[in-house]
């Protein structure tokens, strides 16, 4: 196979990309060892803030997210069995509650509205407290 020729412009892009990629490498270990310094100081004295002297600053609001990666894992099984008729729950709680289910019985119309109304309040979930800079 005969060995390709690379046009000077192109191997000139070449080399700067792998300059910027070292250096955003760099950079990233910088960033990672600087967060584990300020991360765990803002969450052990509830820190939401912290303003640069000169710009930005450190974000690390709390968050409530539904858990999204399981079917079984969005609704509290105590609170849907107090809320949904006896019924359904054969229709929609295993050991734990199959949300594909209970959405499909909302979607078919087979709960009054005070009953929808109710379930989100049984959603699971968990505060997170992402951390990011802002400008």
């Amino acid at each position: 196979m005969p060995k390709t020729v690379i046009k000077k412009d192109i191997q000139d892009s070449v080399d700067e990309y792998l300059a910027l990629h070292e250096q955003i490498s760099e950079l990233n270990k910088k960033l990672k060892a600087l967060r584990n310094d300020i991360e765990p100081y803002m969450e052990k004295y509830d820190i939401e803030e912290i303003k640069g002297t000169e710009k930005g600053k450190i974000l690390r609001p709390p968050v409530s997210r539904a858990p999204m990666n399981a079917n079984y894992t969005t609704y509290d099984v105590t609170k849907i069995s107090m809320v949904v008729p006896k019924k359904f729950h054969d229709d929609c709680i295993v050991e734990v509650v199959d949300k594909e289910e209970l959405e499909k019985l909302v979607k078919l119309g087979k709960f009054s509205q005070r009953t929808i109304s109710k379930l989100e309040s049984c959603k699971v979930k968990y505060e997170t407290r992402p951390f990011r800079a802002v400008y």
